[in-house]
C-alpha cells in the first residue's frame, strides 16, 4: 500500500495486523513515501509497472488524473460507498460524471492560529463568523501586520490543506473550485 503518510506507519501496521487476522491469505505491506515526493514517485512507479496494488489517492484533479490514465479502478459500485458518505465527503474522489476513483478513508481538520500578543496589543478579539474574520484580516493589514501566513516547507501542503481543503468552503463549494482548477475563474 503506497501512501504519503510516512508518519502513519505504526497505526497502519496495527490496522493491517487486524485485517490479516480476518484475511490471512492476503498480505498488505504499508510502504509510504516522503510526502513531497509522493505524487512524482507514485506516477513513476505506476508508469513503469512497479507501483503498489493499493495506494492513497490525492483528492480532486491530482487523483482524477491517475483515474483517467487507468491506474485507479472505478469504485462507484462498492457496496455502501454512495450511501454511507455525504456528497461533501465523496466530492474529492468523484469525477464530474459521478464516478468514484477512490474511497474516503480519513478526514483532516484545519485550524488558523493567532498571535495572542498582537491581539492583546491591538485590542482585537477572536472572530466568530467568516465576515468577522475577513474584517479582522483587513484591520490587521491596516495596522501593518501580515494577516495570514503559511509556514510550509513543501508546496503539496498548501495545495492539499488550503486550496483543496479550506478554500472550497468559501468560494462556493466543489463546483466553484473546479472553475479555479480549470482556469475558468481566478
Amino acid at each position: 500500500m503506497g501512501s504519503w503518510r510516512a508518519d502513519d506507519v505504526v497505526q497502519m501496521n496495527k490496522l493491517l495486523e487486524e485485517y490479516n487476522r480476518f484475511s490471512p491469505h492476503v498480505k498488505i505491506q504499508f510502504k509510504p513515501t516522503n510526502p513531497s515526493d509522493y505524487n512524482a514517485t507514485l506516477r513513476l512507479q505506476l508508469d513503469s509497472g512497479t507501483g503498489p496494488d493499493l495506494m492513497y489517492a490525492r483528492s480532486y484533479a491530482t487523483g482524477q488524473e491517475l483515474f483517467d490514465a487507468g491506474y485507479f479502478a472505478d469504485c462507484t459500485d462498492i457496496p455502501g460507498l454512495m450511501t454511507n458518505f455525504t456528497a461533501t465527503n465523496l466530492a474529492p474522489w468523484q469525477t464530474s460524471d459521478g464516478k468514484m476513483f477512490a474511497v474516503p478513508f480519513a478526514a483532516v481538520s484545519h485550524a488558523v492560529y493567532y498571535n495572542k500578543d498582537i491581539f492583546a496589543k491591538e485590542g482585537l478579539s477572536i472572530p466568530t463568523t467568516w465576515e468577522e474574520f475577513l474584517q479582522l484580516c483587513a484591520t490587521l493589514k491596516t495596522k501593518g501586520y501580515t494577516p495570514l501566513a503559511n509556514g510550509l516547507a513543501d508546496e503539496w501542503d498548501i495545495l492539499e490543506c488550503f486550496f483543496l481543503g479550506m478554500l472550497p468552503n468559501y468560494i462556493g463549494g466543489a463546483t466553484e473550485r473546479v472553475k479555479y482548477e480549470t482556469e475558468k475563474k481566478s
